[in-house]
């Protein structure tokens, strides 16, 4: 099945920091390779709506207007520049617009950052989330998922399974 998303990145500099993307038109295919227990082993193209908490990505993209329907998943143990830490649904009646679904998202991953680097997360300003969230055309096909993804805002690469879940 294929989900029709408009996209947008923007960066926010607000206290933490924050990048939020809203979903492009997706297949829910993975073309990665995984262990029993579902980490990535051999690296492929995930689409969004594929992506499991403990996912770590490839390149991300950035910029403002960029449409995201797949990324590339990537071993942890790789040098990589997000890692799936949370998801969740929004409980909302009717979507509530762009600025607030970005407050929404943004609350709603902030409170789900996992212990494991939760300290690292609070003592400075490197790690902030990348979200993906719905927006106005896919809540009409009843997309309500959010995905927190940690990236880096130094530019530097993840190196290492940020959750401790190593495969």
């Amino acid at each position: 099945m294929r989900r029709l998303i408009s996209a947008a990145i923007a960066v926010f500099t607000v206290t933490a920091g924050a990048m939020a993307c809203q979903r492009g038109e997706l297949p829910e295919h993975d073309e990665s390779t995984r262990s029993e227990a579902g980490a990535i082993i051999d690296e492929g193209e995930l689409g969004v709506f594929a992506l499991a908490v403990g996912d770590c990505l490839g390149k991300l993209p950035t910029g403002d207007g960029v449409m995201l329907g797949a990324v590339q998943g990537v071993r942890c143990d790789q040098p990589h520049d997000g890692q799936v830490y949370g998801a969740y649904d929004v409980t909302m009646a009717e979507y509530p617009g762009d600025d607030v679904m970005f407050e929404v998202a943004l609350d709603g991953c902030l409170e789900r950052v996992p212990a494991t680097i939760h300290d690292e997360w609070t003592a400075s300003d490197v790690y902030v989330p990348f979200m993906l969230q719905p927006n106005s055309q896919s809540w009409k096909y009843d997309d309500r998922e959010v995905i927190c993804v940690v990236v880096r805002t130094d530019g530097r690469p993840i190196t290492g399974d940020l959750l401790g879940s190593d495969a």
